[in-house]
């Protein structure tokens, strides 16, 4: 009897060996996955592969709509590697698969892996932006809502940015286009699939003001004048300018011109004799057609003379003489020895004079034979202060001045 017992209690433990293995056995048979990759997102498929533990004949994966995997939604068989495609997914969703293995098609996926991956499909695209707004500091856009979207990529020279919704306040430094792209991300909210983008050009913020060394006159000849806009001291933002001029006093040809190209010129026919005030600022055009403003520069002038010029005269003496003057306040006389001299101030007269007579410079009397480079400038007083004419090269102070 003792011996049956001992028997049986013998048989127990190696039943009992038996039953542990196979559940060893069944675990062991658990895919284990590494390297697990999402290789493609469209809007209605996916694609991953990964390296498995295991070789086998065929490959199984299980889609589900929920981080439980209790929402089954398709399910993919692979041979000889797990590398699936699956297609018919709705647009911008989170998905997770898990992987198992087998012999065949139809023993597969009840082994499937015990950790469940996330893949997701790409959200719709962007197709449409708008340019809606403009400030000293940034350009305002605008698009369309993409299906399936968490987030919106928004690329520029400068740099990319996020946006959570479907209007941004872009900050431009450098160049004049922005890409917008739609983005899925993962569940731990992690970027990871962009959908189709599209671009918009021609972006521009507006100038907070216009230093008055950014524009001015470019030329003169016997009608007209010319001016333009650039970047000499300060940067000028903007897509388009516009002036506007008038004489200081008395009536005048007018100056207007808009619609300009940013760094386009601009001739206009003026008033001879007249001292001119005039202005500029830049604006932008909205996707809507709306037109957004700078400020208005500060005012400059000019006078564009005729019938002016230098007469050499006897013993020492050269005379610099004009006609009528509008607007003007004094007129200063300057001379220098060489044409890119330093001009110092030889004479200061009121405009009815006519005429100045100069007999030195600086202290000294001018001397026989000798050319000197004679400039005049006309100025007029705005608000207690002499603003001077914008200088270009006229015939006036060109070519040399020959004292006899």
């Amino acid at each position: 009897m003792n011996k049956m017992k001992r028997s049986l209690v013998l048989f127990a433990m190696a039943l009992s060996m038996v039953f542990l293995a196979g559940t060893q056995d069944v675990k062991a048979a658990a895919l284990k996955i590494t390297n697990f990759k999402q290789t493609q997102a469209s809007t209605s498929a996916v694609a991953f592969q990964a390296e498995a533990g295991t070789n086998a004949n065929y490959y199984g994966a299980v889609l589900y709509k929920d981080a439980q995997c209790t929402q089954r939604v398709k399910t993919a068989y692979a041979a000889s590697s797990p590398e699936f495609t699956i297609t018919g997914l709705d647009v911008g969703t989170n998905y997770w698969v898990k992987i198992g293995y087998g012999t065949s098609s139809s023993n597969c996926t009840g082994n499937a892996s015990t950790d469940a991956f996330e893949v997701i499909t790409a959200p719709d695209a962007v197709t449409t932006i708008q340019f809606v707004d403009a400030s000293e500091k940034t350009v305002t856009l605008t698009w369309n809502v993409a299906k399936g979207a968490d987030l919106y990529l928004i690329e520029t020279k400068d740099g990319e940015f996020y946006s959570k919704t479907n209007r941004f306040d872009l900050t431009l430094k450098i160049g004049s286009q922005a890409i917008v792209a739609p983005v899925k991300c993962l569940s731990d909210g992690t970027p990871k699939a962009l959908g189709k983008y599209t671009s918009i050009s021609g972006l521009s913020t507006l100038s907070s003001s216009i230093a008055n060394d950014s524009f001015g006159l470019t030329g003169m000849n016997s009608s007209t004048v010319t001016m333009a806009i650039g970047s000499n001291a300060a940067p000028v933002y903007g897509q388009y300018w516009e002036v506007e001029g008038k004489p200081i006093k008395g009536k005048g040809k007018k100056i207007s011109a808009k619609d300009k190209a940013l760094y386009a010129s601009v001739s206009a026919k003026v008033t001879k004799n007249t001292m001119y005030q005039f202005r500029v600022r830049t604006y932008v055009v909205l996707s809507n057609g709306q037109k957004k403003y700078s400020k208005w520069s500060g005012y400059k002038y000019f006078l564009k003379p005729s019938g002016g010029g230098f007469t050499s005269g006897q013993y020492g003496k050269i005379t610099a003489k004009w006609k009528k003057l509008k607007g003007v306040s004094r007129v200063v006389v300057k001379m220098a020895t060489s044409k890119d001299g330093k001009y110092k101030k030889v004479a200061t007269v009121k405009p009815g004079a006519k005429k100045a007579v100069i007999t030195k410079f600086g202290k000294k009397a001018l001397q026989s034979y000798k050319n000197y480079y004679v400039r005049i400038e006309y100025q007029t007083k705005v608000k207690g202060k002499y603003k001077t004419s914008e200088i270009v090269t006229k015939p006036e102070y060109d070519k040399p001045v020959w004292c006899r």
